[in-house]
């Protein structure tokens, strides 16, 4: 039944997928295509605002995910944005939603030039990406993680004009997200790949740093990268105690009971006093971690805010992407660390019971770069690395 499934899948996107040129006047002279979380959109920023500082904002249009909408928003006031959340693995959905947007100009008009940052080179991405009439393509080839079962995820039939090959990340204060990036758009915006790093995000001005506050956000996009609470209730006790700092857990809704029932936790056995934060938007993720003395989380979204924001971070990576995401800086008061193994590169297809990459960081390495960063002792390095 799988079989028959993937084979219907790949005969309706052989049939679907093929480029389109405009018609007619194009709706917008550039169309920019990023689909994919909160942290990658976090890593996209300097590349959109190059182009969006080339063509004008009015000229612009972007295609993204909707749980990354909000920040374009934020920092693309006026930018149109045709937000496409699909699920990821339904074909039948990615094809209702292209049905549903075949009158948008964007879809029927298209664009002078189409320019698709990295992504995940799906069935769903591509017939997306293809869907769009363009005069001139500019992408890059597919990520290497083929998390889509049954599909063409390295597809030879999505050609672009313009093809940018994978560079290494130039320092430890980039990752390849990064690089890769800006490497697409200087194959068509040459100057943007050699200007300086343009600015990442300004924290709110309303909002008010308190230098003694540690935030801490432990749930990822995936749970095998969440902090370990057994973790939690042996570092943060003796970090809160010995340095007589605040403490506050911020989660989503959608994470609320497990939220409560870790700070219950860490009261109960911690003896400490930890709050509860609840952020229903975006904008409330981000004052939280604005005022912050120093942010505490797994490789995820708040992560990649708090160092866009140049808060001091301490972040855990694990293995599955490494080098991809991150690590990467804005200065020495962010650090990662890490738990380094042979398995690295798994693409999250974990071998062990548990991520050990994550959960055999020592407590006293996490507390140790805790304290540093409130003792603004500055720390020497991007990662620290522990040798499985």
């Amino acid at each position: 039944m799988l079989k028959l499934h993937a084979n219907l899948n790949r005969l309706i996107y052989g049939l679907m997928l093929r480029r389109r040129k405009p018609r007619t006047l194009p709706h917008k002279t550039c169309g920019i295509f990023k689909v994919d979380g909160l942290g990658d959109m976090v890593l996209a920023l300097e590349a959109i605002r190059a182009v969006v500082r080339e063509y004008g904002v009015d000229h612009c249009v972007l295609i993204c995910w909707r749980r990354a909408s909000e920040l374009v928003r934020m920092e693309f006031p006026g930018l149109e944005i045709i937000e496409a959340d699909l699920p990821g693995k339904s074909l039948l959905k990615t094809l209702v939603f292209l049905w549903s947007q075949r009158n948008h100009p964007v879809f029927a008009q298209g664009v002078d030039i189409l320019v698709s940052l990295r992504h995940h080179r799906s069935m769903h991405n591509d017939l997306l990406v293809s869907a769009i009439p363009a005069a001139k393509t500019v992408g890059s080839p597919s990520s290497k993680w083929p998390n889509f079962q049954g599909e063409l995820v390295k597809s030879s039939r999505l050609v672009f004009d313009e093809e940018c090959e994978v560079p290494p990340a130039n320092g430890e204060g980039e990752c390849t997200e990064i690089t890769w990036n800006r490497a697409v758009v200087g194959r068509f915006l040459p100057r943007a790949a050699t200007a300086p790093q343009g600015r990442w995000l300004n924290p709110p001005a309303e909002v008010r740093r308190n230098p003694s506050l540690l935030v801490v956000a432990p749930f990822a996009g995936q749970t095998i990268r969440d902090l370990d609470a057994g973790q939690l209730g042996r570092v943060l006790p003796s970090v809160v105690g010995r340095l007589g700092i605040e403490c506050a857990v911020v989660c989503s809704r959608a994470d609320q009971h497990r939220g409560e029932t870790l700070v219950h936790n860490l009261g109960l056995d911690g003896g400490i006093k930890v709050v509860l934060r609840m952020t229903n938007s975006l904008s409330d993720l981000v004052k939280e971690i604005a005022g912050a003395g120093l942010f505490f989380g797994p490789e995820s979204g708040p992560a990649h805010l708090a160092i866009a924001m140049d808060v001091p971070t301490v972040a855990l990576l694990g293995g599955g992407h490494y080098g991809w995401f991150a690590p990467w800086r804005r200065n020495e008061n962010q650090v990662w660390l890490t738990n380094r193994l042979p398995c690295f590169e798994c693409g999250w297809q974990c071998q062990y019971p548990e991520a050990f990459c994550l959960t055999q960081i020592s407590d006293d390495q996490i507390a140790s770069a805790i304290e540093r960063g409130f003792k603004k002792d500055g720390m020497a390095l991007s990662v620290k690395e522990i040798r499985g």
